[in-house]
């Protein structure tokens, strides 16, 4: 008779993509804040913005910041969500969501190095297999 138990390895991929999940939750809300308040010392003294005008300045500054705060944005919206996946029971459907994570994953320069190979092994048959995904 067959083992019905799933194999060690797609255990440990699953587990593995959930520790990945907060990690990268924890860069999308930390990582905005703290360069935050270095946004405008890097702007002043970076040399090629001095022919830059001082309301350019300002214009770039105010832009990088709007940008880090939709970062973090993102990042609390998604946080629940994969805490929440990463102790749910593994369902067909379950399995769908993680996969768009990962394929959101590889959308992000941040993300993509780690999330590209996660995905591709995401879709292999053991992994489909233990969430019972057809």
């Amino acid at each position: 008779m067959e083992d019905e138990r799933p194999k060690p390895v797609v255990v440990k991929v699953a587990a593995g993509f959930c520790i990945l999940n907060g990690i990268l939750n924890l860069l999308h809300i930390a990582l905005p804040f703290v360069l935050n308040p270095m946004v405008p010392d890097m702007i002043n003294s970076d040399p090629t913005m001095g022919q830059s005008s001082p309301e350019e300045k300002t214009q770039l500054i105010k832009y990088l910041q709007q940008m880090m705060f939709a970062y973090a944005f993102v990042g609390l919206i998604f946080a629940p969500l994969n805490f929440w996946l990463a102790f749910a029971n593994p369902k067909p459907g379950f399995y769908v969501a993680h996969a768009v994570n990962l394929g959101l994953g590889v959308l992000s320069c941040v993300c993509a190095p780690i999330a590209l190979p996660a995905l591709i092994f995401w879709f292999k048959p053991d992994v489909r297999e233990y969430f019972n995904f057809r």
